[in-house]
């Protein structure tokens, strides 16, 4: 898959204290508790925080390469290592390991086997 219509797209994400522009490239994953969002991106160590809709956010940004491995993560495959397949292991470039459902392991191996 190529990343790289990634650039120069950025998102808004408006929590209780601002709103911000995060680019695209530079999201990890987002993370979902109930309805509460958490956006892990590469420019800080804290994450965002804000009130939105796995669904809606992975409608969005689905073309970008976004993928749900997970009922709450969906992660940005731009920024992934590998995948281990025996313990379906998420490994990002930034060391976070991630832990894909046996539900998406299969579509998670459809587009790493396309890269």
């Amino acid at each position: 898959m190529d990343y790289h219509h990634q650039y120069g797209h950025a998102i808004s994400i408006t929590t209780t204290k601002a709103i911000y522009q995060l680019q695209i490239e530079s999201i990890l994953y987002f993370e979902c508790a109930d309805s509460l969002i958490s956006v892990f991106h590469t420019n800080d160590d804290k994450p965002f925080h804000y009130i939105n809709s796995l669904s809606k956010i992975e409608e969005e940004l689905n073309h970008f390469g976004f993928i749900r491995i997970s009922h709450n993560m969906l992660v940005n495959m731009r920024n992934v290592l590998k995948c281990s397949t025996k313990t379906h292991t998420v490994y990002l470039k930034n060391g976070v390991l991630l832990q894909a459902s046996r539900r998406k392991w299969h579509k998670i191996k459809v587009i790493l086997n396309d890269n």
